[in-house]
C-alpha cells in the first residue's frame, strides 16, 4: 500500500494543490460577492457544485496524465526518464495555468461581470492591443498577478519536486501491481470527467444556481469556463443555444406584425420595402461610433457629467432617450448599427465566416445608391476582423493608425480621438463628385485610458479612469461637431452619433438591460429638435437612416424605421453571454438556454406573455437562419 501511494504520490498531490486553489478562489470570490449571493443556502451550494466541477476538471487533467505515468510503470532506461519528465512538466504546466487564470479572474469579472469566456480567448487574437492595455490600464493587476503565480508556481514545484519522478521498479509484481492500479483509475476518471454517468456530461447549464450570470460562473472554475468556451466554439457553426422550438415558417409569421405592414415574406428571408421619408435627400452620411460610452457617463440620461457635449447636442437633434446596445463588445455594437443584424449569442459576423462577402451592410446598400464609403479607425483596423469584414462588403476604403501623418498623441489603442475627427474633416472637406458615406470609430475611452493632456477639467485625482477618458473622447467629439456647425458643413451631412455599448455590464438579472443603455442622436440638416422616449435599438438605425436618404429598396432589416408612425412604441434586443432579452414597452421576455423564458410584463399589453416571448425566439432562430443559408444579402 505505501508502494501505491509513494508512485501515485504526484498525482495525489496535483489533486491537492488544484482543489486547494479553485475552492480558496471560489471561496474568495463568493465573500466578496456575498450581496449579490443574498443567502448562505445559495453560497454553499455555489461551493458544492464548484466542487462538483473541480473534480471533473481535475478528472481530465488526470486523464492526460495517465498517458504518462502509465507506460513509466513498464518502462525503464530513458524512456522512462522521458515519461517521468514528461507527467512532471504537465502536472506543473497545469497548475500553473490553473493558478494564472484564477489570479486573472477578478480583474476580467470587474470588466465583464463573468469569469473568463470565449472574450478571454477573443482577446488573445489581439496581443499588441490588448497587451499595452493592461501594461497601462492593469499594470498593478497584471504584475502582482505575475508574481502571485510565479510565487505559487514554486510553492508547487517544489511540493512536486522530488516526489515526481516515479521509480521503476525492477519487481514484475510491483510493475503489474501499478499497472492495474492505474488502468483502474482510468473508468473512475472518466466518470469523474463526465462528472456522474448521466446521460451527458457536465456542463455550465448543470450547476447554475440563479438567474445571474455571474452567480452561476462562480460555481465554475476558471480554466474550465475558458476550455469550455474554446471547445464550443471550435467550429463556426453559428449558435448551437437553444431556446425552444420554432421553425423558420413559423419565426416569419411571428415576425410579420414587427416589420412594415408591406413585407412580402420568403423563407428563410424576411424582405420588405419601407416607404422612406426621404428627409435627408442627396446628403451625405456620417456616423461616428463612440467606444464603450454607455449612458452612465451621460447625466442628461441619469449617468454622471462627464459628457457636457452630448448633453449640449441633446438639445439641437433628435435625441433618443431609450436607446440600447444588443451587446457588451464593439464587433456587436458596429453590427447592428452597420448591418441591422439582431445578436444571437454567436461571434458577431465582422469574424464568422459566412458573412465575409455578400452580406448586407448600409454601405453595400449605398453603393447601389452611388455612394462611396469609407471606414475611419484611430487604431490597428485588423481587430476584430473589421478591415477584412468592410472591404468585402461595401466599404471601398479603411483607414486605420498608419495612415495618420505625423498623429498629436499616439496610445494603446491608436491614435487619440481628435487626430482621428481631424483626419475625418479632412476626407469631408475633399471635393467629390459622388455622394459619401463615413464610419467614423472612436478609441480614446478604453482601458488604459490614455488620452493628451490639459484638454478637460479632471474628475478625481486619478486622470486613468473611464469617467475622464470619456470625458476627453466627448471633448473630442463636442470639437469637431462645433466646428461643422461653425463652418455650415452640417447642411449637407445626415450624422448619427452612437455609443458602441455601455463600458462594464453586470447585474443580477439574466440580461441586465439597463447596463445596455447608451446615448444616441441624428443630426437632421433643416429640422426641428425632437427628443424621442421610444425604446429604440442599435438595429433601428439602418433602416431609419436609409428612409432619411430617400432610399426606398427591398432589404432584410428587421429595425424599425423610426421616420415611420407604423411604430408609436419600440423594442429592444440584447445579448448577454447565452442569454438573450427582447424588450418593449409592454415588457421584457428574457430567453436562456436549457430553461423556460421568464417574463416581466406591466400587464397593461394588447398582446399576450407568450406572444412577447414568441418573437423573442422568432428573432434568434430568424437571425441564425439566415446566416446560416447565407441569406442575409441585397436585394438587387
Amino acid at each position: 500500500m505505501f508502494t501505491i501511494i509513494w508512485r501515485t504520490s504526484p498525482l495525489i498531490r496535483f489533486a491537492i494543490c488544484a482543489i486547494t486553489i479553485w475552492t480558496l478562489s471560489r471561496f474568495g470570490l463568493g465573500l466578496f460577492f456575498a450581496e449579490r449571493i443574498g443567502d448562505s443556502a445559495t453560497f454553499a451550494q455555489i461551493l458544492f457544485n464548484g466542487l462538483r466541477v473541480d473534480i471533473a476538471s481535475l478528472s481530465q487533467w488526470l486523464l492526460v496524465a495517465l498517458l504518462f505515468a502509465l507506460p513509466a510503470s513498464f518502462t525503464a532506461g530513458r524512456l522512462n526518464r522521458f515519461l517521468q519528465h514528461a507527467l512532471g512538466l504537465w502536472l506543473i504546466l497545469g497548475l500553473v495555468a490553473i493558478l494564472l487564470l484564477e489570479v486573472a479572474t477578478p480583474t476580467f469579472i470587474s470588466q465583464f461581470d463573468v469569469r473568463p469566456n470565449r472574450l478571454f480567448i477573443e482577446y488573445l487574437n489581439s496581443p499588441k492591443e490588448v497587451g499595452g492595455m493592461l501594461l497601462k490600464g492593469f499594470g498593478f493587476e497584471v504584475f502582482g498577478g505575475m508574481l502571485l503565480t510565479a510565487l505559487g508556481g514554486w510553492i508547487c514545484w517544489r511540493l512536486l519536486d522530488g516526489h515526481t519522478p516515479i521509480a521503476a521498479s525492477t519487481s514484475i509484481k510491483s510493475r503489474a501491481v501499478m499497472g492495474l492500479v492505474y488502468l483502474a483509475l482510468v473508468p473512475v476518471l472518466i466518470i469523474g470527467a463526465r462528472s456522474g454517468l448521466q446521460h451527458r456530461p457536465i456542463n455550465p447549464a448543470m450547476v447554475a444556481v440563479s438567474n445571474d450570470r455571474l452567480l452561476n460562473s462562480l460555481a465554475l472554475n476558471s480554466i474550465y469556463s475558458v476550455g469550455y468556451a474554446a471547445y464550443a466554439s471550435r467550429h463556426d457553426k453559428g449558435s448551437r443555444v437553444k431556446y425552444g422550438e420554432m421553425t423558420i415558417t413559423e419565426a416569419i409569421e411571428a415576425l410579420d406584425q414587427e416589420i412594415a405592414p408591406s413585407a412580402h415574406l420568403f423563407e428563410p428571408a424576411t424582405v420588405h420595402r419601407d416607404s422612406a421619408s426621404g428627409s435627408a435627400l442627396g446628403k451625405d452620411l456620417l456616423i461616428v461610433v463612440l467606444e464603450s460610452h454607455g449612458a452612465h457617463f451621460v447625466e442628461s440620461l441619469g449617468g454622471h457629467p462627464a459628457s457636457p457635449n452630448i448633453d449640449r447636442w441633446r438639445n439641437k437633434s433628435w435625441f433618443f432617450d431609450n436607446l440600447y446596445a444588443t451587446g457588451i463588445r464593439s464587433a456587436r455594437g458596429l453590427e447592428a448599427i452597420v448591418t441591422g443584424l439582431p445578436p444571437t449569442p454567436a461571434k458577431s459576423v465582422l469574424k464568422r465566416t459566412k458573412s465575409q462577402s455578400n452580406f448586407f451592410t448600409l454601405a453595400a446598400e449605398l453603393k447601389l445608391q452611388g455612394y462611396t464609403s469609407q471606414f475611419i479607425y484611430g487604431g490597428e483596423s485588423h481587430f476584430d476582423n473589421m478591415k477584412g469584414f468592410f472591404l468585402n462588403n461595401g466599404f471601398d476604403q479603411v483607414i486605420d493608425q498608419y495612415d495618420y501623418q505625423s498623429p498629436a498623441f499616439m496610445g494603446s489603442w491608436g491614435v487619440s480621438d481628435e487626430d482621428l475627427f481631424d483626419e475625418l474633416y479632412r476626407r469631408l472637406t475633399l471635393p467629390s463628385d459622388q455622394k459619401q458615406f463615413f464610419l467614423a470609430f472612436t478609441s480614446s475611452n478604453h482601458p488604459p485610458f490614455e488620452y493628451p493632456e490639459g484638454r478637460i477639467e479632471q474628475i478625481g485625482d486619478d486622470a486613468a479612469t473611464a469617467l475622464n477618458s470619456a470625458k476627453y473622447a466627448d471633448y473630442a467629439l463636442g470639437k469637431f461637431l462645433d466646428r461643422l456647425e461653425q463652418e455650415n458643413r452640417l447642411e449637407h451631412l445626415l450624422v448619427l452619433v452612437i455609443a458602441d455599448h455601455e463600458d462594464k455590464v453586470f447585474g443580477s438579472e439574466p440580461v441586465p438591460f439597463s447596463k445596455f443603455h447608451i446615448p444616441g442622436f441624428i443630426l437632421l440638416p433643416g429640422s426641428e429638435p425632437r427628443l424621442d422616449k421610444r425604446i429604440a435599438s442599435q438595429i433601428d438605425m439602418a433602416p431609419t437612416l436609409l428612409s432619411l436618404l430617400g432610399v426606398t429598396h427591398d432589404t432584410p432589416l428587421l429595425g424599425h424605421d423610426l421616420t415611420s408612425a407604423t411604430y408609436p412604441g419600440g423594442h429592444a434586443i440584447m445579448q448577454f453571454g447565452d442569454n438573450v432579452a427582447y424588450m418593449t414597452e409592454d415588457g421584457i421576455c428574457y430567453l436562456q438556454p436549457g430553461a423556460e423564458p421568464i417574463l416581466d410584463t406591466q400587464d397593461r399589453a394588447d398582446r399576450t406573455n407568450t406572444e412577447l416571448c414568441d418573437i423573442a425566439l422568432a428573432y434568434e432562430t430568424w437571425t441564425e437562419s439566415v446566416y446560416a443559408l447565407e441569406q442575409y444579402s441585397l436585394v438587387k
